[in-house]
């Protein structure tokens, strides 16, 4: 028997669910293998991943084989089908039906991107940006067919690795495939999921977004003298204010290393106010005081994990702070 070390988030998964696609930023496929259940909450991250995957495909252009052609022809080309050319003369039409090898981008691989794209552009649960750019990537495959059988089947050779990530994402889309983070009897390709970037993205977009009609959230650094560089997670511009982003569950009292960083970077920006955003898991948690350090006013702010409120409203809660 294997052993295994199971791995939860910190916050309740539709929070951090909702963080990751919020952030736009999306986890790094490995060649790991892994055992994996069948499940819808990772189904819009698996399908904004293939869209961006595909468009680095498009990016580097489409790889051309030769491809079986049939079609009717005013001079012979290949292999002639002779009852149908023969009927074709009878009726009055001049030309051969022809079969013929064509070099050109209708191959199994571009079919499945195809049809993934298409899959995507026409599913009305995954948000309307998303279809867009869905919609524009399948009609940028015009000259590709339709699905066959056996494009399923089809295996990358080093000439068409590039595709590896698009293709595997297509299966996943045209199969119907969600994932969600826990054990189960599919064999999948593993990625690692940078937590505490995407975390810190998906906060700082989301308050981009919330407050946006009152200052402008950005994330920048500075240098200062000996030329040591202060990057805070987001900087109010406007406003005098810093902010670290702590992927972590507040406490009542102030880690001190939290409390140096954020001092460290209201100095730096000469800012008079700098906190930091963390998180909760119950409404009667208490989060650490704020105090005053010099010139500065340091505070906390926390976004409400709760499990039994809807992310939706922890956005709301986190910009009325």
């Amino acid at each position: 028997i294997r052993d295994r070390l199971i791995i939860k988030p910190k916050i309740p998964q539709r929070h951090l669910l909702f963080l990751f696609e919020s952030s736009g930023h999306l986890p790094r496929l490995e060649d790991e293998i892994g055992e994996i259940a069948d499940g819808a909450s990772l189904f819009l991250l698996i399908s904004t991943w293939f869209v961006i995957a595909a468009e680095k495909v498009l990016r580097r252009d489409l790889l051309r084989d030769y491809s079986e052609v049939r079609q009717f022809l005013g001079a012979k080309r290949g292999r002639i089908v002779p009852i149908t050319s023969a009927r074709a003369f009878y009726s009055g039409r001049i030309g051969f039906d022809c079969v013929f090898d064509d070099f050109n981008i209708n191959t199994p691989i571009n079919r499945l991107l195809k049809a993934a794209a298409r899959s995507v552009s026409s599913s009305s649960a995954l948000p309307r940006d998303l279809r867009k750019k869905a919609h524009v990537l399948h009609s940028r495959l015009t000259k590709v067919g339709d699905l066959k059988d056996n494009d399923f089947k089809v295996k990358l050779d080093r000439r068409s690795q590039y595709y590896s990530e698009a293709v595997q994402l297509a299966k996943h889309i045209l199969s119907s495939q969600g994932r969600i983070f826990q054990i189960g009897d599919h064999i999948a390709n593993t990625f690692l999921i940078r937590t505490p970037e995407m975390v810190e993205k998906g906060l700082r977009e989301i308050l981009k977004k919330q407050l946006s009609s009152v200052w402008e959230i950005v994330k920048r650094g500075v240098r200062v003298e000996g030329g040591i560089g202060f990057t805070p997670d987001l900087v109010v511009e406007n406003a005098s204010a810093v902010a670290d982003i702590k992927y972590k569950i507040l406490s009542s009292t102030w880690m001190r290393s939290d409390l140096y960083q954020i001092i460290s970077f209201g100095t730096a920006f000469d800012a008079e106010l700098g906190f930091v955003i963390g998180f909760k898991l119950s409404e009667s948690s208490a989060t650490p005081a704020s105090l005053t350090v010099g010139n500065q006013r340091i505070a906390s702010f926390a976004w409400e994990a709760r499990s039994e409120i809807e992310p939706e409203v922890s956005v709301q809660l986190l910009s009325d702070q």
